[in-house]
């Protein structure tokens, strides 16, 4: 009973930081308070939510939380990654939101809002992709936005987040990761691809697709210059191979 009472009684202040410390010293385990099973970390999260205001308390609350415990559930992870948005740390909400995902629940939306408050957006595309083929769940909480009202599915942010980066943004990106090089013989393939794109012969130019194609994604580097060519049709298909080869799965 003496936890409950100090989950009852916390305020902001020094009372709340003791409460805290005999919560931590008192709890071990699961412990049965007034009617419900209490763990450590429901009483931890409890005392951080009855204490939002004080974001330096959060804090303290959070950093005694240990997301890789075995009593830390789906639900405990996503309710301490609405107390990270709440103090504004959303790398750490990130965190616990992907641990969340890894006990079973399905925030993909909300790893895409958070990742793009973090200016991760290659990342938060990539989420925004996971909402649109698997959905995400109902009611779990929903960051904050810049303006009065935000996306609400993965599709609409994934659209609103590309209006505003570079046109190439994605291909730009990917062109950047350190991927497998490619050997000599290959090289001279994309070469002679990229020669064959501006040829009359329709077969030819999908033969050189084609070619492109079975070298793959780790072609991109080396295709990046041939995006300024002069011909429209050989821009038009190398940014959709490029675009295809750097959406984020």
């Amino acid at each position: 009973m003496e936890i409950l009472w100090l989950l009852a009684q916390a305020n902001a202040g020094t009372e709340a930081n003791e409460a805290l410390e005999r919560v931590i010293s008192l709890l071990d385990g699961t412990t049965l308070i007034d009617g419900r099973l209490l763990t450590r970390t429901d009483a931890l999260i409890e005392l951080a939510q009855q204490n939002g205001d004080d974001h330096a308390f959060v804090r303290r609350v959070l950093d005694r939380i240990d997301l890789s415990n075995r009593d830390v559930n789906g639900s405990h992870a996503l309710q301490i990654a609405k107390l990270f948005v709440k103090v504004a740390d959303y790398n750490h909400a990130i965190a616990a939101t992907l641990r969340a995902r890894e006990l079973g629940r399905r925030p993909n939306f909300q790893l895409g809002r958070l990742c793009e408050l973090e200016k991760k957006y290659y990342e938060a595309i990539r989420w925004y992709n996971r909402d649109i083929a698997e959905g995400s769940e109902d009611g779990i909480f929903a960051p904050p936005t810049a303006g009065e009202t935000g996306p609400g599915n993965g599709a609409e942010a994934r659209e609103q987040l590309l209006q505003k980066l570079p046109p190439d943004f994605l291909i730009e990106h990917f062109a950047s990761l350190e991927l497998d090089p490619l050997t000599e013989e290959e090289r001279r393939r994309v070469v002679d691809a990229v020669a064959r794109f501006e040829s009359s012969d329709l077969a030819d130019r999908d033969a050189a697709e084609a070619d492109l194609r079975s070298i793959g994604f780790r072609a991109t580097p080396y295709l990046r210059e041939a995006l300024k060519a002069n011909d429209a049709e050989v821009r038009a298909r190398l940014r959709a191979l490029l675009s295809e080869w750097a959406e984020p799965k």
